[in-house]
């Protein structure tokens, strides 16, 4: 009978997640923004949920390496279920927008765009204000659908291309069109 509640007790810890981090909404950083730049090396900057946590740029040889150090600077694990908008640099489009959907789980109806100052705009502009800028260009026909779903489907299509935002402190100043090369 020991034997029994002894199982059964164990099974509810692992169920509940006690036996390991407790899960709190605060030991995590809830990525909203991304601007991600560089082909060989890779800078980013994130901005986050929480009003308190200032954006933060990194830099590392890849992607991964960057949220690593991301992580060790802001002293918690990055979740990125829920970013909002990706901000595309100088860096491989296709790939890098694959690898975030696929890696990093990045919501689905997270939307893309481009800048040639991303890391800027993400410094001196609220993440809303971006989203904002983005959700407006599309309800306004100024730019299509430009979800990281629809932009990779494109890139991924017959001509290899896709439209995106062009963004800057302005907000939105029309459309630019990625194309993938191999």
């Amino acid at each position: 009978m020991r034997k029994i509640l002894a199982a059964f007790a164990s099974a509810a810890l692992l169920m509940t997640g006690c036996g390991g981090s407790s899960g709190h909404v605060y030991e995590r950083s809830y990525l909203r923004t991304l601007y991600i730049d560089g082909s060989d090396d890779t800078t980013l900057t994130l901005s986050f949920f929480a009003e308190e946590d200032a954006p933060i740029t990194v830099s590392a040889k890849d992607t991964d390496s960057a949220r690593k150090l991301a992580e060790l600077k802001t002293g918690k694990k990055i979740f990125t279920g829920f970013t909002e908008l990706i901000v595309l640099g100088n860096c491989r489009d296709r790939d890098t927008l694959d690898f975030l959907l696929n890696e990093w789980k990045i919501s689905p109806s997270c939307l893309v765009a481009h800048s040639s100052n991303g890391e800027q705009l993400l410094d001196d502009i609220p993440p809303d204000k971006l989203v904002g800028f983005v959700k407006r260009a599309v309800e306004q026909k100024i730019v299509s659908e430009c979800d990281i779903v629809t932009v990779l489907g494109d890139l991924l299509s017959g001509d290899a291309s896709a439209e995106t935002a062009e963004i800057t402190a302005g907000g939105v100043v029309g459309s630019h069109r990625i194309v993938y090369t191999k």
